[in-house]
């Protein structure tokens, strides 16, 4: 592994020892671009962490690199101050309106685990509300300003039938963001999806959260298992797609800072019981291999087989900023065998399945581009022979539809 990558994952501790400097050191020290270690550095969300070592790094380190650093940081303080702000107007028009929430992620972890905003950088504000709260909820946000993401509106009304059958079927586990200025707040009624194997009992997670000051505001937080549990499900759910490596660097101070409160054996009675062991220790144990992290051996030889050497190479494919989104999926069937074995109400099982063999005209013709007699356009990126009927005659595409979902099948069947 290239130095520069080992020191973005020897950066992670708030409080590194001598013996743990002198690696990091060495590593500086064998750097030859400087402009690759701090682009990855910066996109990884680890840059304020390695500046706030600066001062303890007897290596030499460019100038202008520390610059980059100092102005990453004072950003990242400078931004989570405008959330933190947010954040104050959320909790007051809540209260309010008498609307419960649970403080979720960064907005959180920055302060009660950094204990400085400036380390742990923040996309938006999540909490967690409660089902029968979320109009009122919205509405509430709607009246201090906050408004749909555009982008959501916009993505909402291009979805074609599948994908808001799908999305129905699913129950996602957050409402559309909504936005203010730079803001944006994801509002969650759930922690997880329905599709998902394990299923967090919303009334437990309640009940056992507890009431903290942030940001001189009393506010309910998880309970502190349910904090650790929760960034590793999160980092699980968004693993080879599109995840936040800070993740990683909230599990490294989590047990670096509680690593003597921490009683291991309630937290794999908690996993058990809601069947999330195998995710939570995967990622406990990622952190432990490739950030040193704070692990007893004990736990180390109990989950030892929880990490494959597939998980590996995702897990290095997200440090160096591998872009998953953008690998086609080889084929749509393995999905919907999935989504098809999770929902359980017969009805919508086979509702789902005539939706997949027979999709509507708006998805037939944006799958396979037809042409309109109106646009007489081609779709960027189809094929010509895509084109040579109107979207008059959009019906019998079926066959190659049904040809393609085939193919898919024998794929999947093959391996």
């Amino acid at each position: 592994m290239r130095p520069e990558l080992q020191i973005i994952l020897l950066s992670v501790k708030l409080n590194s020892t001598e013996t743990e400097q002198n690696p990091l050191n060495k590593l500086i020290e064998n750097i030859v671009d400087w402009d690759y270690f701090i682009s990855k550095i910066i996109d990884r969300g680890f840059a304020p962490l390695f500046y706030k070592k600066l001062a303890l790094i007897a290596a030499e380190v460019p100038e202008h690199i520390k610059q980059l650093l100092r102005k990453t940081y004072y950003t990242t303080v400078s931004r989570n101050m405008a959330l933190y702000d947010a954040f104050k107007e959320i909790t007051l028009v809540f209260k309010e309106n008498n609307i419960e929430f649970i403080a979720l992620k960064g907005i959180f972890l920055s302060e009660w685990l950094y204990g400085d905003i400036g380390l742990r950088q923040m996309s938006d504000i999540d909490l967690l509300i409660k089902e029968e709260d979320a109009e009122k909820a919205v509405l509430a946000l709607e009246k201090a300003s906050f408004r749909v993401s555009p982008f959501e509106i916009i993505v909402s009304e291009a979805a074609d039938e599948i994908s808001r059958s799908l999305e129905d079927k699913t129950e996602s586990a957050h409402l559309r963001p909504m936005i203010k200025g730079i803001v944006s707040v994801e509002l969650h009624t759930k922690l997880q999806y329905k599709s998902e194997l394990y299923q967090q009992n919303n009334e437990k997670i309640w009940n056992s959260s507890r009431v903290v000051t942030l940001n001189g505001s009393q506010v309910r937080v998880l309970d502190f298992y349910q904090q650790l549990i929760h960034i590793c499900l999160h980092l699980n759910r968004h693993f080879g797609v599109h995840l936040q490596f800070t993740c990683y660097s909230d599990i490294c101070v989590f047990l670096e800072k509680f690593s003597k409160e921490i009683d291991w054996h309630h937290l794999i009675s908690v996993c058990k019981e809601n069947s999330y062991e195998e995710p939570v220790f995967k990622h406990i144990l990622l952190a432990h291999e490739y950030m040193q992290a704070q692990v007893p051996e004990y736990i180390i030889s109990l989950y030892r087989n929880t990490v494959s050497e597939t998980d590996r190479d995702i897990f290095f494919k997200h440090l160096t900023g591998f872009d998953f989104l953008d690998v086609p999926a080889q084929s749509a069937v393995p999905t919907h065998f999935q989504t098809i074995r999770h929902i359980k109400n017969p009805l919508l099982k086979l509702r789902y399945v005539v939706e997949v063999v027979f999709p509507g005209k708006a998805f037939m013709i944006s799958k396979y581009g037809l042409k309109s007699k109106v646009e007489g356009q081609k779709s960027e990126g189809t094929s010509s022979y895509h084109h040579i009927i109107t979207s008059k005659f959009w019906w019998l595409w079926y066959g190659y539809c049904w040809w393609t979902g085939l193919k898919g099948l024998f794929k999947m069947v093959n391996g």
